[in-house]
């Protein structure tokens, strides 16, 4: 039997839409990729990380790849977002057991006379 005329065996192929949700995770996991390693957002206009990214995964279509811009003005701006809403509700979380709570600061001035808190 020919596998490459098989009907399910095309499918394989098919880029994802940006909508798809497999692309909207590898999307993420680029943006999570440029924050944690603090890479500037130009790097999704490279070619050589557009060889890489469809080298790592064909399906995600490299042609509708988000770039810099949707970086900076979305992707990234909403993983913030994402982060710290979950971090204000591990906090909110384990507020809820606390009944007092102490914080201290300290001051310092330079030689230049500059303060510090």
């Amino acid at each position: 039997m020919n596998r490459t005329h098989s009907p399910q065996y095309p499918i394989l192929f098919l880029k994802w839409e940006q909508s798809h949700i497999s692309a909207k995770k590898f999307t993420d996991e680029i943006a999570n990729f440029i924050v944690k390693g603090l890479h500037p957002y130009s790097i999704v206009d490279e070619q050589g990380f557009r060889d890489m990214t469809e080298e790592a995964q064909p399906r995600y279509a490299i042609p509708n790849l988000p770039n810099r811009t949707t970086f900076s003005r979305s992707v990234v701006p909403k993983l913030y977002e994402n982060c710290k809403s979950r971090l204000k509700e591990m906090v909110d979380n384990d507020m809820q057991d606390i009944q007092s709570i102490s914080i201290t600061t300290d001051s310092y001035t330079s030689r230049a006379s500059d303060s510090y808190l």
